[in-house]
């Protein structure tokens, strides 16, 4: 019995490390997530998550938008409007394809998520959504103002989504799924869920 379990074992343990290459070789386009290097200061910040429905993204969203990961630009400093402390921040843009809920987006839309690699300083935030060069995606998002660049005294629009991890969707036909969760729908079941609550 212990031979078979250490067989179907040993058998798993290499159909995971296949899966796991591709999706590392897959992944091989530029995404938005910093690699330190040796020598780097890195800060890792955790927290929890709320434990939010698709009826909470719904509500708590300015805009719904299928679009396609374009460009992620350098990370840079920041400044908070309330706190004044600074902040490690990565824009992402993306090419609109249909908004779901909200006005229609100017192109493109540019979505800001913490952290980053500036200088020899990295912030990982373990909630904030993964973005990949040409993907195609579903975000929950609203509109803020709430941090400038470093070296500017404006204040930028730029949206955020809502949720962190929980708010990002990857689009496949006419399906989407979030990658952490696990959790997948229709795209049609949102755009009935979106009539109702809206």
């Amino acid at each position: 019995m212990k031979k078979y379990l250490c067989v179907i074992l040993g058998i798993f343990c290499i159909g995971f490390t296949t899966i796991a290459c591709s999706n590392s070789i897959e992944s091989g386009l530029a995404n938005s997530k910093p690699t330190p290097q040796t020598g780097d200061l890195v800060q890792v910040v955790g927290g929890l998550l709320p434990d939010y429905s698709l009826d909470d993204l719904i509500n708590v969203s300015d805009n719904i938008v299928i679009g396609y990961v374009k460009e992620i630009l350098p990370a840079q400093k920041g400044i908070r409007k309330e706190s004044g402390s600074s902040v490690i921040y990565t824009d992402v843009l993306m090419e609109p394809q249909e908004v779901l809920l909200g006005e229609a987006a100017q192109e493109p839309i540019m979505v800001r998520i913490w952290g980053g690699k500036v200088g020899n300083e990295v912030d990982m935030y373990e909630n904030e959504p993964v973005f990949t060069i040409n993907e195609q995606v579903l975000v929950f998002i609203s509109k803020f103002t709430s941090v400038r660049a470093e070296n500017s005294n404006e204040y930028q629009p730029y949206y955020r989504v809502n949720g962190g991890i929980l708010g990002k969707y990857n689009v496949r036909a006419d399906r989407v799924y979030n990658e952490i969760t696990g959790e997948s729908f229709v795209i049609t079941t949102l755009k009935n869920k979106v009539a109702l609550l809206k």
